[in-house]
């Protein structure tokens, strides 16, 4: 079986999280669709900060969660949250398969130059399922 490089993982994670580049924004596949119903309440949790928690986003397939997921990252840089700030992990892809939630955190780090453990950062694990141990 042949071995991911860290830096085919560093180049997904930069793909996956495009408005770190440019004009930054989403991309327009979702910003380009409505929000859903349930935005509204999503969006007070991902941006309440006094309790360090996750958000749990859970529902059936095919419902939009990712869009909610690319919908709350647009409104988080919208009110002023760097950019960079913001990761965004598509789980269920290949690339990501056998890593801890450290490592994709060391991962994000090594690609936006933030800190997990010291610097405010958002991320959000679309799909996290799929992610042993989670």
């Amino acid at each position: 079986m042949q071995e991911i490089s860290s830096t085919e993982i560093i180049q997904r994670i930069q793909t996956e999280n495009p408005w770190w580049q440019g004009d930054h924004t989403i991309s327009s596949v979702f910003g380009e669709m409505k929000r859903r119903a349930y935005f509204k309440l999503l969006l007070p949790l991902v941006k309440e900060q006094k309790m360090r928690r996750a958000v749990v986003l859970m529902g059936p397939r095919r419902v939009g969660k990712t869009v909610m997921i690319h919908h709350a990252i647009q409104a988080l840089i919208d009110e002023g949250v760097p950019p960079r700030s913001i990761g965004y992990f598509s789980v269920d892809h290949p690339i990501y398969n056998g890593l801890s939630l450290e490592k994709l955190l060391e991962y994000y780090a090594q690609s936006s130059g933030l800190n997990h453990k010291r610097d405010e950062i958002y991320v959000f694990f679309d799909e996290i399922q799929y992610l042993r141990n989670w």
